[in-house]
C-alpha cells in the first residue's frame, strides 16, 4: 500500500496580495447540474478566479416549483496587485452574464 503513496512535496508561494470573496446565490432549473454552473463560472470569471466552492443547494417552500437555489463562494485575486471593488465586480458581472445563457439568475 505504501508503495503507491505520493511522496513528492509541492510548494506554493504564499500570495502577496489579498483575495476577495463573493457569495452568489443562483436560481436555476432544478434539473440543471451544479457542475454545469461551476463550469460556466470558471469560464466566465477570467484570470482573477482562484477558487469556486459550492456551499448550498436548496429546493423547498421558498423556491418556486421546478427551481433550485445553488450558492457558491467565489474567490478572486490578482497576482500583481490588490483588486479594487470595481475589478472584482467586473468579474462577477461576467459570471452573471454567463449564467444567463442557461437561464440562471441571481436569487434575490
Amino acid at each position: 500500500m505504501l508503495q503507491n503513496a505520493k511522496t513528492d512535496k509541492i510548494y506554493h508561494q504564499i500570495p502577496r496580495f489579498p483575495a476577495t470573496t463573493r457569495d452568489l446565490a443562483i436560481l436555476c432549473d432544478s434539473d440543471l447540474p451544479v457542475h454545469t454552473l461551476k463550469k460556466i463560472i470558471q469560464k466566465s470569471a477570467g484570470k482573477l478566479l482562484k477558487e469556486v466552492t459550492l456551499f448550498d443547494v436548496y429546493e423547498g417552500a421558498q423556491i418556486e416549483q421546478g427551481k433550485k437555489s445553488v450558492a457558491y463562494s467565489i474567490t478572486l485575486r490578482a497576482d500583481d496587485k490588490t483588486l479594487t471593488d470595481e475589478e472584482a465586480n467586473t468579474s462577477i458581472n461576467k459570471i452573471i452574464r454567463g449564467l444567463s445563457e442557461v437561464n440562471a439568475v441571481l436569487r434575490s
